[in-house]
């Protein structure tokens, strides 16, 4: 990826402006087509497209060659790539779309009239169109794609500053690497061999050979590359995939150590445990396991396995987990994870999620096997998936089967209870009242799965959306479940409200007020749905005692 060579010196020359910047996931197998199409070329303007791996591994057919994290391909206008993921777990890869545009009238006639100019820089940029990147670079571009997806480019100039930025980093990159001594490339080949081939029998002698250095001018450059000497890297990326293995597969320790270059299986016990602590037998059962949702802890609850930190709603585990996470830590929720907390965590596996972790993968992954788990329509799912990965697919299934003979016996209940009267479920909050429709998670819940009457407005028909109190009187229910989580003004400024005691509801005494911890996750994890439809059969049957009372 020669770009200076081909295009000559950057801002002088020629110079890239961002169009477009977006992260693409592809499960295993997938594929993605990088070509450029319907692209309006001439000879000052051209479409370029950069693809950088953030995690996963992958293959770019027609170039036939592996893709891996930090990896920078560059797609020329009118050159065919498709990229495959050839691993099993998800390949996410940033790519950025920018044109390409000639700064002096004489290169853009060049390259507007001489088509053998341009076909001997397209097989240019074959020859060397794939670059592997700095750390620092690639956080650069997670924030150009971040500031993509939140705004307008033709607003927020610090994007475009960013991606000029970013330009900049790469040219010097490449041009240092120029810079460097031969031997230095050299034993950095190495390094990335060891990174691809670390079950091999290698020597540090033959490691040297393959450098054409001394052994202890390589040892010297090889430390003061990595900080390490070369044969505790060896092991530590063996102990490294051997984790991954006991994690992610069903594999005996016999085989684990073979696969990571162990011909010895009591010799990669010894050594398993002198850089974890526990043996791989007792690692397996001392797993610490952190999930980065708000609903994977519960989940890997279900299935047996206690997580070391949970996010808690209101820093208050709920009442249904309080005994089981007495020693789980109250782990406090955000839009971005800490990572140097989960660092301090110590977690041996984490369960994250694609719709939100995808971005921050390849350094959960640097932490401790991390997988990602693809984004699912509801908790079966999720739970199916999480399931498969632990090796515990026959409980995932009892789970589910478990929850659906009890949603079925509280079907009936509901029935007796209120058969002809309708219901509601909304939330309170500082920002107002939220009503759950039937196409929301909860609403769901509600009026699909229990088969409970949802009034016959239009608005119900939805997802949940903020509405007043005027809207409520109007679809009148017959009962109200609510949710409070604004604290006393919120509730205090709704049953002030001159409208609210006008409904049917609050008139019958029919609004049920909710535990707000308890329902927090309600729709979205077994154990919290089965806790709320208890809790609304209990409070439904004491409404109507009271009414038989009276």
């Amino acid at each position: 990826m020669n770009l200076e060579t081909k295009c000559g010196l950057l801002f002088r020359d020629w110079t890239l402006v961002l169009k477009e910047a977006v992260q693409v996931s592809l499960l295993a197998g997938e594929q993605y087509d990088l070509g450029i199409r319907g692209a309006v070329s001439s000879g000052a303007v051209s479409c370029v497209k950069f693809v950088l791996g953030v995690s996963g591994e992958g293959e770019v057919e027609h170039e036939i060659r592996s893709f891996r994290p930090h990896d920078l391909l560059l797609i020329e206008e009118g050159q065919p790539a498709v990229l495959v993921n050839a691993g099993s777990s998800p390949l996410v890869c940033y790519i950025i779309q920018c044109q390409r545009v000639s700064m002096t009238p004489i290169q853009a006639q060049e390259e507007g009239h001489t088509s053998k100019q341009n076909e001997r820089g397209v097989h240019e940029v074959k020859q060397r169109s794939l670059v592997t990147l700095q750390h620092a670079v690639l956080d650069d571009v997670k924030q150009i794609v971040q500031g993509c997806e939140r705004a307008d480019l033709h607003d927020p100039m610090e994007i475009h500053l960013l991606f000029q930025k970013w330009i900049c980093s790469i040219v010097e990159q490449m041009r240092l690497e120029v810079e460097l001594p031969q031997p230095d490339h050299a034993v950095q080949r190495t390094i990335d061999y060891l990174d691809e081939h670390y079950d091999d029998p290698v020597t540090v002698q033959q490691l040297a050979q393959m450098a054409n250095v001394s052994r202890k001018w390589y040892t010297v450059r090889f430390k003061e590359i990595t900080n390490q000497n070369p044969r505790d890297y060896i092991t530590e990326l063996r102990i490294k995939r051997a984790k991954e293995l006991l994690n992610l597969t069903g594999d005996s320790v016999s085989e684990i150590a073979r696969k990571v270059g162990y011909e010895d299986e009591h010799y990669f016990s010894r050594r398993f445990k002198q850089k974890v602590g526990h043996s791989p037998r007792m690692y397996l059962h001392n797993r610490r396991y952190l999930g980065t949702t708000m609903t994977s802890p519960e989940l890997l609850h279900t299935l047996g396995m206690t997580p070391i930190a949970a996010q808690a709603p209101f820093y208050e585990f709920p009442h249904y987990l309080k005994e089981s996470f007495k020693q789980v830590r109250k782990w406090e929720g955000s839009h971005s994870l800490n990572m140097e907390e989960i660092k301090w965590m110590k977690p041996d596996l984490i369960i994250a999620s694609a719709w939100q972790d995808s971005m921050n993968y390849e350094q959960l992954n640097r932490i401790a096997t991390t997988v990602l788990l693809p984004e699912r329509s509801n908790w079966r799912e999720e739970l199916r998936d999480l399931g498969e990965v632990l090796g515990k697919s026959r409980q995932a299934l009892q789970v589910i089967n478990n929850f659906d003979e009890g949603l079925s016996q509280a079907r009936k209940q509901l029935h007796t209870l209120i058969p002809d009267e309708s219901i509601v479920y909304i939330r309170l909050t500082c920002e107002g009242i939220t009503l759950f429709g039937e196409r929301s998670s909860r609403g769901s819940m509600l009026y699909r799965e229990l088969d409970m009457n949802m009034p016959k407005v239009s608005i119900l028909h939805g997802e949940g959306m903020l509405v007043s109190v005027k809207h409520l009187a109007e679809i009148q229910p017959d009962h109200i479940l609510l949710q409070i989580e604004g604290g006393s003004d919120a509730r205090h400024h709704l049953y002030d409200h001159p409208m609210w005691n006008r409904l049917h509801a609050v008139q019958n005494h029919q609004v049920h007020i909710l535990s707000n911890t308890e329902w927090y996750n309600f729709s979205f994890a077994p154990l919290a749905t089965q806790y709320a439809i208890h809790e609304m059969l209990d409070l439904l049957k004491k409404k109507r005692l009271m009414r038989h009372m009276t």
